[in-house]
């Protein structure tokens, strides 16, 4: 006889690749063992009170337009959207909460697991009453988004698997009251391929990727970003011998910029579209410069690369902490200009003593696999 498989709902967003990439990440591990599910929030439960769907008669979305915001790097735009979106959600709590639970109940899961932010506390009264697990993985080291009115909610079946687990992450859990019972650290959670051993001569082999020259990895996301061009300008000025893997996530339209560029001679460069090998290309890489966004980070810290994170212009307020942390932690450096970004660059690559002291503060950091750390929690709770 076949043992039906217990049902598990991962609730996502398609606005950032974050979460995706999270959710993506949590499918693959889980699904040999459970009837897996990702549910895209606005799309599959929310998508009567989508005001931008509407008004734009489903051409755009809030979705849509948070992938929009952020490629262009619009904080302060993004700032006032959150705004706007904490308001919307408040003013259509109760449509919000009876479409979560009208789905719950249809949908009849065994277990859910969150990577959203707002609406958390919803999700947890509802498993309360159900007495079905809830797992709530906030995807940003900075939760308070996750952990809002969370206190009254909380039940035995529940756990808070936060990433990281240091003084701050502590201090925010005890802000929002938040027993340390309810609380399990899991480490990142990232595709398997950056929990893999790299040969890195051969990955270089396979990406035509110079061997005798160091590396500098540009990434700032999967949805692509305009900021790209003028940091590769910033990097084409160098003038000493380096290489620039310029990863462009899906905005092909920056190529023709990108290539126009005046490259000193001693400058080579890659250009690197969308890719399920990101892991691959940061193994060969020396240093990463990369947007502020907590899996970005993550992945950084998990290749042991020297982090350069981009803060010029406005820091979303959710990832401020993480240019903190970085610099507090000897990881790397907040960036926030591209004179500094010229001058860290080369006092790191023609200074081995502050390059080696990076290296040696990141061989040191705490990798614990969240993919497996889930696995076992699960087995605990379902």
């Amino acid at each position: 006889m076949t043992t039906m498989k217990k049902k598990v709902l991962i609730l996502s967003l398609r606005g950032g690749f974050g979460h995706i990439s999270t959710s993506n990440a949590l499918f693959d591990q889980l699904k040999s063992d459970y009837d897996v599910h990702v549910v895209f929030l606005f799309e599959d439960v929310l998508n009567n009170i989508d005001l931008i769907a509407k008004l734009t008669r489903n051409r755009f979305s809030f979705p849509k337009l948070y992938n929009f915001i952020i490629q262009r790097r619009l904080s302060f735009i993004m700032r006032a959207l959150y705004c706007i979106g904490n308001l919307f959600f408040l003013l259509l709590w109760s449509r919000i909460s009876t479409s979560l639970h009208t789905f719950f109940k249809k949908q009849n899961p065994d277990c859910i697991i969150s990577v959203v932010p707002l609406i958390n506390s919803e999700i947890a009264a509802y498993t309360k009453n159900a007495r079905i697990p809830f797992i709530l993985i906030p995807t940003d080291i900075d939760a308070h988004f996750f952990l809002k009115h969370l206190k009254t909610k909380l039940h035995d079946k529940m756990r808070v698997c936060p990433m990281l687990f240091n003084d701050f992450v502590k201090k925010q859990l005890q802000h929002y009251k938040i027993d340390a019972s309810y609380v399990h650290h899991i480490g990142a959670i990232l595709r398997a391929d950056f929990f893999e051993h790299k040969n890195v001569a051969q990955i270089k082999k396979r990406f035509a990727l110079p061997i005798d020259k160091p590396i500098i990895m540009v990434m700032m996301g999967g949805v692509g970003s305009t900021k790209i061009v003028p940091v590769a300008k910033t990097l084409a000025r160098l003038s000493f011998a380096v290489h620039v893997v310029l990863c462009i996530g899906k905005d092909t339209s920056v190529i023709a910029q990108l290539k126009n560029i005046g490259w000193n001679e001693s400058v080579s460069y890659t250009i690197v579209g969308f890719t399920e090998r990101i892991s691959d290309y940061m193994a060969a890489s020396d240093i990463l410069f990369t947007k502020s966004g907590t899996l970005s980070v993550f992945e950084g810290l998990y290749m042991q690369k020297v982090l350069l994170l981009d803060s010029i212009g406005s820091v979303l307020p959710w990832e401020q902490y993480n240019h903190t942390f970085i610099e507090a932690s000897g990881f790397g450096y907040s960036v926030k200009s591209y004179t500094q970004l010229e001058h860290v660059v080369s006092c790191l690559l023609q200074n081995t003593l502050k390059f080696d002291r990076i290296q040696n503060n990141l061989n040191q950091f705490n990798r614990k696999n969240g993919t497996e750390e889930i696995t076992v929690l699960m087995q605990q709770l379902v």
